[in-house]
């Protein structure tokens, strides 16, 4: 099976995933928090060595290592678990790894579409789509900038032909 098409349970849809450009973005971005994290558990190592403190006190920093790796082991297969759908009547959006979760906005529904692009995204030619509406929103990242702007003109086509029905 191919990365751009994975089936939908119970249905003939497919979903497609995001860029693999979103996996790189989403490192050099964590790279920034690790770094922090890491500094804050080494700083408390030291400070606990410097002031003579008892060697359990070392543990205290265990958390944020253990954070740290978690998120590092983690990153590639969250990302990979993020696809989206373009159904008859609804967007579906699908994350997660132990605790999947697929969000449906009806196109009926939809009040605004955001395109968003931080600086990170930027340099990997990525966006983000947000399709928002009264009582919820989806947020679909990974995008490459053309494929966001066709995946918005899509969905705004279709909910206006779901309003004109109206």
């Amino acid at each position: 099976m191919t990365r751009s098409a994975i089936p939908l349970p119970g249905e003939d849809h497919t979903l497609t995933p995001v860029s693999p450009k979103l996996l790189a973005a989403r490192r050099v971005s964590g790279l920034i928090r690790w770094l922090i994290f890491l500094g804050l558990a080494a700083g408390w190592n030291v400070l606990c060595a410097w002031l003579e403190w008892p060697w359990w006190t070392h543990l205290f920093a265990l958390p944020l290592y253990l954070l740290v790796a978690q998120s590092v082991l983690l990153l590639g297969r969250r990302t990979r678990a993020i696809a989206y759908a373009v159904r008859e009547h609804d967007v579906l959006l699908r994350t997660g790894i132990m605790f999947r979760s697929i969000e449906a906005v009806p196109f009926g529904r939809v009040q605004d579409i955001e395109i968003d692009e931080g600086p990170i995204e930027r340099r990997y030619g990525l966006s983000t789509i947000t399709v928002k509406t009264a009582g919820s929103d989806i947020t679909i990242p990974g995008l490459e900038k053309a494929q966001s702007e066709h995946l918005r003109a899509v969905i705004l086509r279709e909910a206006a032909e779901q309003m004109a029905a109206l």
